[in-house]
């Protein structure tokens, strides 16, 4: 019966100078050697500590393929996220990480899971790319996508599981077929929202008319209950984000609440007739169940697309999509002179910066102009009122 071969191979590369490091090697399944790694020290008691140390703390593997490393990568439980929250991926929010996952498993993982960290190659990842436009993926696709496999492979680098990170010399592609995001025109809100004609429902109606006024996001809006409506100050607190695929209630994308959110009269009577027929505090507001469930995005979305295409407007082309209210919300309400910092208040952006690229708890009277220049928006418009 044959020596037991060891699971790493020590040795000094030749051509080093005075004292030279060790290097160490391990074998992958397939019983081939990885790439050299230093041990940092030129001793070698030390250098064999350190390696053994480094396998059986499981920092390094004996060549871990792609799947090994990153199967779990982006879900929230997995081991990246815990130990690297405190960075920018701990920034993101759960729905952004569960979108990154579905991608990894459906396009990333089907490609390089087999392959051994150290075997992926930059002509690897170039033919991956060019096989995704082929399939008819756009170019800003393709660089998100590889944006998540360059994510992977730069913490593996970072772990000491690969010495060369082949993402390095890869630029993304141009991004040519980007179309600059559009929003209705104050002409079309007049026409989508004098009366309730060309929706699926007064709900649907109502859903879209707040997002078009307090402009907060398809998450947020869904995950209203009862409890977040101050009934006697007509005043609303976002406290959650409703994770459609999840179907779980999180905190807001920016982590907070956003407390005495205002809303023009006209808004205000059709949202007061939902709140008022929910009998539970913990009632969604949104509901086709009496409010046990939210409205799902798939309703949301398709009957936002129908009711833009009864009206005549082209939402393909102008790149318009429901998330556009909250861009017109902003636009207009900085148009009739509302300070940048009251609409990132009632928005809840982070930065000056993202709220052009579209802190404590306040008094009733401090976003008594955002009521206003709320009102001005709907008379502008010359709706039709209604009464709660």
């Amino acid at each position: 019966m044959g020596r037991k071969r060891a699971p790493y191979s020590l040795f000094k590369l030749k051509g080093d100078r005075k004292n030279p490091v060790y290097y160490f090697t391990t074998y992958g399944v397939d019983g081939k050697r990885t790439s050299p790694r230093s041990t940092f020290t030129a001793n070698k008691v030390e250098a064999q500590r350190f390696v053994q140390e480094q396998l059986q703390t499981g920092i390094i593997t004996s060549g871990s393929t792609f799947k090994e490393f990153a199967k779990d990568f982006f879900k929230p439980d997995g081991w990246y996220l815990k130990n690297r929250s405190q960075i920018r991926g701990g920034a993101k929010s759960i729905g952004a990480h569960y979108t990154r996952q579905s991608i990894l498993e459906k396009h990333v993982l089907p490609h390089f899971g087999n392959k051994r960290l150290e075997q992926i190659t930059k002509d690897d990842i170039e033919n991956w790319r060019t096989s995704l436009k082929d399939e008819g993926i756009k170019n800003s696709s393709v660089n998100s996508y590889f944006g998540i496999l360059r994510v992977i492979l730069n913490e593996a680098e970072r772990r000491d599981k690969i010495i060369k990170n082949p993402v390095k010399k890869i630029e993304a592609f141009e991004n040519t077929d980007s179309i600059e995001k559009g929003e209705p025109k104050p002409a079309e809100w007049q026409l989508l929202f004098s009366d309730t004609s060309l929706w699926d429902s007064e709900l649907i109606f109502t859903f879209n008319l707040l997002a078009s006024t307090i402009g907060a996001r398809k998450g947020e809006l869904a995950a209203l209950q009862k409890c977040d409506f101050d009934e006697i100050n007509k005043r609303l607190t976002i406290n959650h984000n409703w994770l459609f695929k999840q179907k779980v209630l999180k905190a807001p994308k920016n982590g907070k609440a956003r407390e005495d959110i205002t809303m023009p009269e006209y808004t205000l009577g059709y949202f007061l007739k939902l709140v008022q027929a929910r009998k539970n505090p913990e009632d969604f507001i949104f509901s086709l169940d009496d409010g046990k469930t939210p409205l799902t995005d798939t309703i949301i979305s398709k009957s936002f697309k129908r009711t833009m295409k009864r009206a005549g407007i082209d939402i393909k082309s102008r790149n318009i999509t429901f998330h556009s209210w909250r861009r017109y919300t902003i636009t207009r309400l900085r148009y009739l002179g509302v300070s940048d910092y009251k609409i990132m208040r009632l928005t809840g952006h982070r930065s000056l910066e993202m709220s052009l690229h579209y802190t404590g708890a306040p008094v009733l009277d401090e976003m008594t102009d955002v009521r206003k220049a709320q009102e001005t928006l709907t008379q502008r418009e010359n709706v039709r009122r209604v009464t709660a």
